[in-house]
């Protein structure tokens, strides 16, 4: 038996609460304005972790699936209080109007891989002429450091990046980030938990480096 196998098992703190969304379209920035119209309604958004949204392109906005729908990864003692918040509530995301309607919990499945669509770490990529080669390594270098970080058993667990990614935001002085989608695999149901309630980045409530599990690959 290995040292991953003997973990007793940790208790779930978050759950995810997950509304659907009556909208058409937002623009490219759709990240910014979300976190400042959720700010409104959720003082404690530092703590929230905002799911990515499923956009399509369409010139310079991104139009809204009909069954989009907005996922947040709450700590336990805050989702009653969330959900009369949000429940009915119009956001303003742009020029663009959000309605909230029919919330849902789900709890988090600790499943042994684990992906994000974009995970961006603090690095210096915003100088066009850096070698691809080297900002990858030096990403996954970071990715490592962190998880490491969060869990020294994670020194070894295999890591996949996708293909580097640029994502426009007014959250960095230049506009933009460039990032990753991460795979992460080989994980025991106690560090699956951790990760997913502690998501990876500092920028979750941008729906940056937000964890799920391995089944709801997209775009890799």
């Amino acid at each position: 038996m290995t040292r991953r196998d003997r973990e007793p098992p940790v208790m779930p703190t978050m759950t995810d609460l997950v509304f659907d969304l009556d909208g058409q379209r937002l623009p490219p920035t759709w990240r910014d304005e979300l976190a400042q119209a959720l700010q409104a309604a959720l003082p404690e958004l530092s703590s929230v972790q905002v799911h990515p949204l499923r956009l399509v392109p369409s010139g310079e906005e991104l139009l809204l699936p009909r069954r989009a729908r907005l996922r947040l990864r709450l700590p336990h003692h805050h989702i009653d209080e969330l959900q009369n918040s949000l429940m009915a509530r119009e956001l303003n995301v742009g020029s663009e109007r959000l309605r909230l309607t029919h919330p849902r919990r789900r709890p988090i499945d600790t499943a042994p891989t684990l992906h994000t669509d974009i995970l961006v770490l603090d690095i210096a990529t915003d100088d066009p002429d850096t070698d691809a080669s080297y900002v990858e390594a030096m990403f996954e270098a970071m990715l490592r450091a962190e998880l490491v970080a969060i869990d020294p058993m994670l020194d070894d667990v295999p890591l996949i990046l996708g293909k580097a990614r640029v994502i426009q935001t007014r959250a960095s002085p230049c506009g933009f980030w460039h990032g990753f989608p991460v795979v992460i695999h080989d994980l025991t149901p106690n560090q699956s938990l951790r990760l997913q309630e502690r998501g990876l980045g500092a920028w979750p409530w941008l729906g940056l480096g937000v964890l799920v599990p391995h089944k709801t690959i997209t775009g890799l």
